[in-house]
């Protein structure tokens, strides 16, 4: 669900009626039959259905998905962000760097990244969605004024506090997982949010 914000990231994620908004991982499997071509072809037909944003964890993948999106600058629909979200939201300078050399819009980093990343993010010009598990994390970015991009783990939203605990100006992310009903537990999120 997403709240607030003023990115261009954040605006893909917040519908002006408050309904929810779908963004997609693509993880092309290896020895994937998916081509590159293809990958181009999957980025167009996902950002004409209207998804808010699209996150992978290659960066191979992310540089192909975002060259297609921003084949689509204005052209309606426009260009859908493209995230970078690497194995278990880490990474190091380099690979903040890399991503947006790939052209990342975004990159997803645990709270814990704050201090060694937050910086090497902003100077490589891309936005940061900050992975967090507790109130305490999520109040850790928001006292160091470091952004108000959250994702946050469907289990455990509401269960930990999380998303009552989101700043009114913030936007929040909440992934579920593939096979756990996605649509049964958006909007059960979407209750419990407002």
């Amino acid at each position: 669900r997403a709240r607030g914000g003023g990115s261009r990231l954040s605006k893909a994620l917040k519908r002006p009626t408050g309904a929810l908004t779908v963004s997609l991982e693509v993880d092309r499997a290896e020895g994937s039959a998916l081509t590159d071509g293809d990958l181009a072809v999957l980025s167009m037909q996902l950002r004409k259905g209207k998804a808010a944003a699209l996150f992978t964890s290659s960066l191979q993948d992310l540089a192909i998905l975002s060259k297609e999106q921003k084949k689509a600058k204005g052209d309606f629909p426009g260009p859908c962000p493209v995230v970078f979200y690497p194995a278990l939201s880490t990474t190091d300078a380099q690979g903040v760097e890399a991503a947006a050399a790939a052209g990342a819009d975004a990159i997803v980093l645990r709270a814990e990244l704050l201090t060694s990343l937050a910086e090497v993010a902003t100077a490589a010009g891309t936005d940061v969605i900050w992975d967090v598990r507790s109130t305490d994390e999520m109040q850790t970015v928001v006292d160091a004024d470091k952004g108000s991009l959250f994702l946050m783990p469907g289990a455990d939203a509401v269960a930990v506090g999380l998303l009552a605990a989101l700043p009114g100006d913030a936007v929040g992310l909440v992934s579920i997982d593939r096979g756990n009903d996605e649509i049964r537990g958006g909007r059960a999120l979407a209750k419990d949010s407002v």
